[in-house]
């Protein structure tokens, strides 16, 4: 049996994601002494884009650019089951659904303000029937209405403004 070097912070400290991936990939038993916590957001899309089975020590508020979420499941889709989508904003939601609305069933939906639903409503119409309308103020319905004017109808009373 091969002995396994202790953690040296002066080795591992310089390995990035790439670099474990690589490492793991080839020594899967040096992953148990690994400090995860030395992992940035973009080490962590890393490493998962090659190895998902660390899905589950991954600290998922590094990870917390959506664009770093929405490749890494273009590539690993399965590693959305051990994702934590709470750490999502609203904007972060908005973003992840245009590009892969597939998603829409984890959203919290209350998260997201009158500017992220315009920006999701100009690109994706079909979440109409999720939008809490009364978010909107004006200008976000005039920026909506300009892109979108079937959803006029969808306005209160309360909201109008000149058009």
């Amino acid at each position: 049996m091969m002995d396994i070097p202790t953690y040296s912070s002066t080795l591992w400290d310089e390995l990035d994601g790439k670099d474990l991936e690589d490492l793991f990939g080839k020594r899967p038993q040096f992953a148990a002494m690994y400090d995860w916590s030395q992992l940035s957001g973009d080490d962590w899309y890393h490493l998962l884009e090659k190895r998902p089975q660390f899905a589950d020590r991954c600290d998922w508020e590094k990870l917390c650019h959506v664009y770093n979420w929405t490749r890494l499941f273009k590539v690993q889709p399965q590693v959305a089951k051990k994702s934590d989508w709470s750490r999502l904003s609203g904007t972060d939601w908005t973003n992840l659904l245009e590009e892969m609305p597939q998603f829409a069933d984890k959203c919290d939906w209350s998260k997201l303000r009158g500017a992220d639903w315009v920006k999701l409503l100009e690109m994706r119409p079909l979440f109409a029937d999720k939008c809490h309308w009364s978010k909107l103020d004006d200008n976000d319905w005039r920026r909506l209405l300009f892109v979108r004017p079937e959803f006029k109808a969808r306005r209160g009373k309360k909201h109008r403004c000149a058009n």
